[in-house]
């Protein structure tokens, strides 16, 4: 339920309107003092009419008893305030139609005075029911009695007994309120026929003046209606396709701001590092060979002289081993008789290895002239320390070899940074292809591992690689920019419409290039002064006609039998709705 309080000044197709616009079903209409609408009956019987076509309950509320009887008598209830209309509609209660008529089953008791004619008292009957049945201004259908009828009393002033008459009519759809009783017309005795004629002149003159009056009303509100109607408009405009527009976009790391004329946007270029490492078996193999040692005694039997033997005499086994002395050394000369001279001195294989370890007086051979001086020379003690001993080494092929491995093995470990998420920045697009691997080095010189003696030997190679990453929501925003540009002069762009794609992009030197489209649609409103002088008392069919040039229209007139748009513009509600996105 709902209320619907009107101002003084609202005219009757405001009125009416401000009804269409209600989704209630009940709705109560409160009429101010001094209302336009409360003048005219028609103006009600418009609010009724509309009330039927929408199936609404309308009651009316006002504080002025004529704009009431005008209400009721147009078939709309009326009440003094809001909460008794409220209640009456919360209460359901058929609509009040105009009482214009008696109930069904009335009865009229009519009483003559004796002798008098039968035409003549139908006539008195005729005349107290149209009394009854059209009231004057100000009074209500009938006055209710004790038994809910309404009674016609005869006049206060003396009347004839052959005159006196009452009619009663049951009030069944008189307002209880309402309790002022009616007068009933005062008959004057006349005899003559003269005088009879004077009589219903007088009963049918209010009549022919109420139908005169209702006749100029209708034709009045006929006028209004065809003077004063209303058009709402509603125009949607026609879409107009716009791309796809193509555009080139390149993403260069040596931009730092989007460039959208030239299509241009910033890449960032990131460094990777990437490192690996292997344990590598030596290969090549080292003899080291000791020569053996030991001391010699040369002994001379020369009693003559002295005998020098220089440093590195060779002296050897009768196998052929051979030793060198460390040191030179003199024999001293052999007493005759006596003893023979003798020296000791150090020395050493000529050839390492164990070969050189010989038993004691094993050597025994000494140059010949030497041995011509009568020197001889033995090996008081065995020697010793000669042996030879292998050992295993890192050899250059063993280095070159692993530094081969761990190259080759620097592409998969790029590839495993690559496809690491922690290494794309959020937000960015990660180009695989356009990763380049710096040179590699090495943490080991070959100097520090070659000829080196050991088994096995660590390695490790590492190099810094680049990759390109790009926020393709740049490539989107200049195709977008491009999209725009190509939207013709006073058409307005419908967002939602608005697609912009690519694919990935491809690898180009440095660069990543993007292959960008957009799609749109926009729509051109019209001039809203130029159209409403187009349109303006244009008969509704080329009205049409003119509205479809520019998208789909919809045009409503009040009253709905006017043919023809309204002439004057401030009677037109144009309104244009920006058009719905096609699929």
């Amino acid at each position: 339920m709902a209320v619907l309080y009107l101002e003084p000044d609202d005219e009757i197709t405001g009125a009416v309107a401000r009804l269409r616009a209600m989704s209630e079903t009940q709705v109560v209409l409160v009429v101010p003092a001094g209302s336009r609408i409360g003048t005219s009956r028609i103006n009600f019987r418009l609010l009724a009419r509309e009330a039927d076509r929408r199936s609404l309950r309308l009651a009316t509320v006002s504080d002025e008893a004529q704009v009431r009887a005008m209400a009721g008598a147009a078939g709309l209830s009326a009440y003094t305030t809001v909460d008794a209309a409220e209640s009456a509609l919360a209460a359901a209660p058929a609509p009040a139609g105009p009482r214009t008529s008696p109930a069904a089953g009335a009865t009229a008791v009519l009483k003559d005075a004796p002798g008098t004619p039968a035409g003549e008292a139908a006539s008195s009957t005729a005349a107290a029911r149209s009394a009854i049945a059209a009231p004057t201004a100000g009074s209500p259908s009938g006055a209710a009695g004790q038994d809910g009828a309404a009674v016609l009393d005869p006049p206060r002033t003396a009347a004839r007994d052959d005159e006196t008459r009452v009619l009663r009519v049951p009030a069944e759809t008189a307002p209880p309120r309402l309790s002022r009783a009616i007068e009933p017309p005062t008959y004057e005795p006349e005899a003559t026929p003269r005088a009879r004629r004077r009589r219903r002149g007088r009963l049918l003159a209010p009549l022919l003046a109420m139908v005169l009056l209702f006749t100029l009303v209708g034709l009045g509100a006929y006028a209004a209606y065809l003077f004063v109607p209303t058009a709402e408009i509603t125009l949607q405009p026609r879409l107009v396709e716009i791309g796809p527009v193509a555009v080139t976009v390149t993403a260069d790391p040596a931009v730092a701001v989007v460039d959208v004329g030239a299509g241009l946007i910033p890449a960032q270029r990131i460094d990777l590092p990437v490192s690996v490492e292997g344990q590598y078996e030596a290969s090549g193999t080292t003899v080291t060979l000791a020569s053996a040692s030991g001391t010699v005694r040369f002994r001379s039997e020369n009693t003559l002289l002295e005998v020098p033997v220089p440093a590195g005499t060779v002296v050897s086994t009768p196998a052929g081993i051979e030793f060198r002395t460390l040191a030179g050394v003199t024999v001293p000369r052999a007493v005759f008789n006596a003893s023979a001279g003798t020296v000791n001195v150090a020395v050493e294989a000529v050839r390492a290895g164990p070969r050189g370890n010989v038993a004691a007086n094993s050597i025994t051979r000494l140059p010949d002239q030497l041995a011509g001086l009568l020197i001889s020379v033995r090996n008081p003690q065995r020697t010793s320390g000669g042996q030879r001993t292998e050992r295993t080494v890192v050899t250059q092929d063993d280095y070159d070899a692993a530094l081969a491995d761990l190259n080759a093995r620097l592409i998969p470990a790029l590839s495993a940074a690559l496809d690491d998420p922690a290494t794309t920045p959020r937000g960015l697009t990660l180009y695989r292809h356009s990763a380049r691997l710096g040179p590699p080095t090495a943490d080991q010189a070959p100097s520090a591992l070659v000829d080196q003696p050991m088994e096995s030997f660590e390695l490790a190679l590492s190099a810094t690689a680049t990759v390109l990453a790009v926020n393709e929501q740049l490539v989107d925003e200049v195709a977008d920019r491009h999209l725009r540009d190509r939207i013709p002069a006073g058409a307005t762009l419908l967002e939602p419409t608005i697609t912009t794609t690519h694919p990935p992009g491809t690898v180009r030197g440095g660069t990543i290039v993007f292959s960008a489209s957009g799609v749109a649609q926009s729509y051109r409103p019209p001039d809203r002064d130029e159209l409403l002088a187009e349109i303006r008392g244009q008969p509704l069919a080329e009205a049409r006609a003119i509205m479809e040039r520019y998208g789909s229209a919809e045009i409503v007139i009040w009253p709905d039998f006017i043919d023809r748009v309204p002439d004057q513009l401030g009677r037109i509600n144009l309104i244009v709705q920006p058009p719905a996105e096609t699929p």
